[in-house]
C-alpha cells in the first residue's frame, strides 16, 4: 500500500501543476504534451540481445559450476587423505598440514564468489551496452510522437494502452542488436 500511495502523491502533484499552470494562464505544457511509458522489464527480458546475453551468462555460470564442483573433489579428496594422516603424524605435523589445508579450501572459497562477482559484473556490463543502444531509440520514438516525458511503467498508477511503447523499442532494439558479447571483466582483488 505504501508504494501505492507514493505513486498516487507524484501522480497527483504532476496533474495538481498541470491545473496550475493551466489555471494561472501559463504555458499548459502538461495538458498538451505526450506522456509516454514503457516496460524496461520486459524489454531486457525480450529483446534479441538480452536472451543472446542470458544464453552467454547461462554457459558461464554452468561452467563455473563445473569447475567449483571438480575443486570441491579435489579438496574433498585431499581432507581425506589428511584426515588418515592424523594418525601417523606426529601432532605439530598435522597441525600445519591441517593449516595449510585449511588456508587452500580458503582460498578456493574466496576465488569462486570472486567468480561470482566477476560474472555478474560482467552481465552488468553488457546489460549497459543494450541499454546504451536503447537510449537513442527511445529518444527517436518519444520525438516522433512528440513525447515530453517517457517513465517506466511501474511508476504509472493510470494510462493508456496506446502510450505504451514497449513493443516498439523492442522491434527497434531488435533490428539494431541481437548480440552482445559477454566479456569477463577484470578480477578485484
Amino acid at each position: 500500500m505504501h508504494k501505492f500511495v507514493k505513486k498516487a502523491v507524484r501522480f497527483l502533484s504532476v496533474l495538481g501543476l498541470s491545473a496550475f499552470l493551466v489555471g494561472q494562464g501559463g504555458q499548459a505544457a502538461f495538458a498538451k504534451d505526450i506522456i509516454l511509458f514503457l516496460d524496461l522489464g520486459k524489454i531486457l527480458s525480450e529483446s534479441a540481445a538480452m536472451k543472446d546475453i542470458g544464453a552467454q551468462v547461462k554457459a558461464m555460470e554452468e561452467k563455473l559450476r563445473t569447475d567449483t564442483v571438480a575443486q570441491e573433489q579435489v579438496l574433498r579428496q585431499e581432507q581425506d587423505e589428511l584426515s588418515r594422516q592424523k594418525v601417523v603424524l606426529p601432532p605439530e605435523s598435522f597441525r600445519q598440514k591441517q593449516e595449510a589445508f585449511n588456508q587452500k579450501a580458503r582460498k578456493a572459497a574466496l576465488d569462486v564468489q570472486l567468480k561470482r562477482q566477476q560474472l555478474a559484473q560482467s552481465r552488468a556490463a553488457a546489460i549497459a551496452k543494450v541499454e546504451g543502444e536503447m537510449a537513442p531509440i527511445v529518444l527517436e520514438i518519444a520525438k516522433s510522437m512528440g513525447a515530453a516525458l517517457v517513465i517506466e511503467k511501474k511508476d504509472l498508477i493510470f494510462a493508456e494502452k496506446t502510450l505504451e511503447i514497449t513493443d516498439q523499442i523492442i522491434d527497434r532494439l531488435n533490428a539494431k542488436v541481437t548480440k552482445v558479447k559477454v566479456t569477463l571483466v577484470p578480477i578485484k582483488k
